[in-house]
């Protein structure tokens, strides 16, 4: 009797020990699978979020970068370049072809256009014209469009006027690096004093260095803004780009 007591006992011991040892194998083996699946997707995680800021910051900056100096470059070859014919229109594109929007090229050339008549300019279309030198004068231009604004409250041809003359104070300065990409003018002469006059375009007469006489003329016509530094040129671009025979 004594002896079927102590197998007893014996086998309830044993069955503890192997439930007490079940339990700490199975507390003891999930936590480290566990444990090491959760670092996995950690470093998982933090590896992706690296490569994406990788891919996000170096093609942008890149991006930014080859754009700018594709467009610098484009230009200055526009702007060294003589026109073969009397008069000759270049749309700009950069490395991949791609057309080189007015917003672009402002930004990248340095191009100022007054708020007032920027907001009426389709931001995404603008030409570049050049005439043969005069004089040793390059004669180059810029067309800018105005947007079909369907909806606009007021006479847009009036508006169009009045911001037109309202960036005549600024205008020099702000289209200097296109219209005389190769002058150097001191400072002194970029504070001259800028007068428009009506004739054939609207104009005034610029002081380059040397104290020679140089020009800066526009015309508004149909839905267009064309720009120059010469008079010559912008009576032949306007009469390339629009029948004036009637």
């Amino acid at each position: 009797m004594k002896y079927k007591k102590t197998l007893f006992i014996l086998a309830v011991i044993f069955v503890l020990v192997l439930i007490v040892l079940v339990i700490l194998f199975k507390k003891s083996s999930p936590e480290p699978q566990t444990g090491s699946m959760e670092t996995t997707t950690s470093t998982v995680k933090q590896d992706t979020k690296s490569e994406g800021q990788n891919i996000n910051k170096t093609p942008n900056a890149a991006s930014s970068t080859t754009s700018v100096a594709a467009i610098k470059d484009a230009f200055n070859k526009f702007a060294s370049s003589t026109p073969s014919n009397a008069i000759e229109f270049v749309n700009l594109t950069d490395s991949n072809k791609k057309n080189i929007s007015l917003q672009e090229f402002s930004q990248a050339i340095n191009l100022n256009i007054n708020p007032q008549i920027k907001q009426l300019l389709d931001l995404n279309k603008f030409d570049l014209f050049a005439c043969p030198p005069n004089n040793g004068n390059k004669e180059i231009g810029l067309v800018i469009e105005i947007r079909l604004l369907s909806d606009y409250q007021g006479n847009l041809y009036s508006d169009e006027i009045s911001y037109m003359k309202n960036w005549e104070k600024t205008m020099f300065n702000d289209t200097r690096s296109v219209l005389f990409p190769d002058i150097n003018f001191t400072p002194e002469l970029l504070k001259q004093n800028i007068v428009f006059k009506d004739g054939k375009h609207r104009y005034a007469q610029i002081v380059l260095p040397g104290n020679t006489a140089g020009f800066l003329e526009y015309e508004l016509v149909d839905d267009f803004v064309v720009i120059s530094n010469s008079s010559n040129c912008l009576n032949r671009a306007v009469d390339q780009l629009f029948d004036t025979s009637d």
